[in-house]
C-alpha cells in the first residue's frame, strides 16, 4: 500500500469522528457502510467495500453511544476492516470477525480523547470568565479537533500501512483452522446487532409497524425504495392521528407585536439560524467526561448571547459560565434545547432587551 493511500485511508476515519461537515460525519461517514464504501473507492474497488462495510454495520446495528461510552469504534472496524478485506482478499466474513478487536481498541482513543478534552474546558471558562465571545471557538473546535487529527490519523495510519501485510502473515501461519473460526464467528456476529434492534423496536408501539413492513416486504414484494416511501407516508399519518401538528412553532416563535408604537423582538431569525448551525457542526467538537457538550452548547449560544449585550462583558460572561455547565443531550434533537423561552423589549429589530427585560434560557 502507498503512504498516499494509506494517508487518505487516514483522513477518511479523522473525517468519520471529526465535528465538520454538517454533522454528516458524525451520524453518516462514521457508520461503516459508509466508511467502508468511501475505503473501497480509495483502494480502488468500491463495490467490495460497500459489501463489506454493509456487513460490518450489521454487527452495529444497535450501536448507541449514551453519557460518553462507546461500546466500540465503528469508524475505525469499518474503514480497517474493509481496508484488510480488500488488500488481503479476505472472504467478507473473516474481514467481520477481525474488524472486531479493531473496534475495540479504538475505544482507547475515544477515551483518551474524552480524558484529555477537559483541559481544554479550563481555557473556555477564563474566557467565560471575562465574556470573551471572539475566541470561544478555539477551544470548542481548534483544539480539540488538532488533538483528535494526531489521535486518529497516526493509529489508523499505522494499521493500514504496516498492518495489513503482518496480517496475511498471522493469518497464513495460524491456517485454515482458526481462520475457519474466525469465519464462522463472523458469520454469526449479524445475529447480535439485529437483536439488539429486534429488543429496541418490541418496547414500544412501533412493532405494529415492524410487522406491517415485513408483511409489505414479503407478500406485496415491495422493493426497499418503495418501503422507505410509504414508511413516510404512514408516519405523517400516525402523527396526524396522534395530534401531532407539523409546522407548528411557526414565524411566531421570532417575533410579537405590541402596540402600534412599539415591537417586542425576540431574536432576529439570522442569528437563531447561526445557532442552529453551530449546535449542528459543533456540539460535540469539545466531547469530554467533564461537561459532555458543555462548550458545544455555550458556543452554539454565543450569537445570541451576542446579538442581546454586545456591549454589556458582565451579562456575556453572566451567560456562558451558565451555559457551558455540564449539559448532555442527543445531538440532532439537542438543536430544540437553546431556543430562548422570553421576549425581549427594546427598539424594532435590534434584538437589544429593554430595563426591566431579563434573558432566560431553558436547560
Amino acid at each position: 500500500m502507498s503512504i498516499l493511500t494509506a494517508t487518505l485511508l487516514s483522513l477518511l476515519y479523522f473525517w468519520g469522528n471529526s465535528a465538520f461537515v454538517l454533522g454528516v460525519n458524525w451520524w453518516t461517514v462514521m457508520r461503516p457502510l459508509v466508511s467502508g464504501f468511501l475505503a473501497g473507492v480509495i483502494l480502488g474497488d468500491p463495490v467490495k467495500g460497500a459489501m463489506v462495510g454493509a456487513q460490518i454495520n450489521i454487527l452495529y446495528l444497535g450501536f448507541i453511544g449514551a453519557g460518553g461510552a462507546l461500546p466500540s469504534d465503528i469508524c475505525l472496524a469499518g474503514v480497517v476492516g474493509t481496508t484488510i478485506a480488500i488488500t488481503g482478499n479476505l472472504p467478507v466474513e473473516t474481514a467481520m470477525a477481525l474488524a472486531v478487536p479493531v473496534g475495540l481498541l479504538g475505544t482507547i482513543i475515544w477515551v483518551v480523547k474524552m480524558t484529555v478534552n477537559t483541559a481544554w474546558v479550563r481555557i473556555a471558562e477564563k474566557m467565560s470568565a471575562k465574556g470573551d465571545t471572539r475566541y470561544y471557538w478555539i477551544p470548542n473546535i481548534v483544539l480539540p479537533q488538532l488533538l483528535l487529527f494526531l489521535m486518529s490519523f497516526i493509529p489508523c495510519f499505522l494499521m493500514v500501512y504496516f498492518g495489513t501485510d503482518y496480517l496475511k502473515s498471522a493469518i497464513q501461519f495460524l491456517g485454515e483452522n482458526i481462520v475457519g473460526v474466525l469465519t464462522t464467528i463472523g458469520g454469526m456476529l449479524p445475529a447480535v446487532g439485529i437483536a439488539l434492534t429486534l429488543k429496541s423496536i418490541f418496547k414500544g408501539e412501533s412493532v405494529v409497524f415492524f410487522f406491517f413492513g415485513f408483511l409489505l416486504v414479503q407478500y406485496f414484494g415491495l422493493d426497499m425504495i418503495s418501503l422507505g416511501f410509504s414508511a413516510v407516508v404512514f408516519t405523517l399519518i400516525y402523527m396526524q392521528l396522534k395530534g401531532h401538528k407539523l409546522g407548528a412553532m411557526g414565524g411566531s416563535l421570532f417575533e410579537t407585536e405590541g402596540n402600534n408604537e412599539n415591537k417586542y423582538v425576540l431574536l432576529d431569525k439570522k442569528t437563531i439560524r447561526k445557532s442552529w448551525l453551530r449546535w449542528i457542526m459543533f456540539n460535540q467538537a469539545n466531547y469530554n467526561y467533564e461537561r459532555m457538550q458543555g462548550t458545544g452548547f455555550c458556543h452554539a449560544m454565543v450569537p445570541v448571547i451576542n446579538k442581546l449585550y454586545p456591549d454589556n462583558a458582565g451579562k456575556r460572561a453572566e451567560l456562558m459560565q451558565n451555559h457551558m455547565q455540564f449539559f448532555n443531550t442527543e445531538p440532532q434533537w439537542g438543536g430544540l434545547y437553546h431556543w430562548p423561552d422570553g421576549c425581549f423589549g427594546g427598539e424594532e429589530g435590534t434584538g437589544v432587551p429593554g430595563d426591566n427585560q431579563e434573558y432566560h434560557h431553558i436547560h
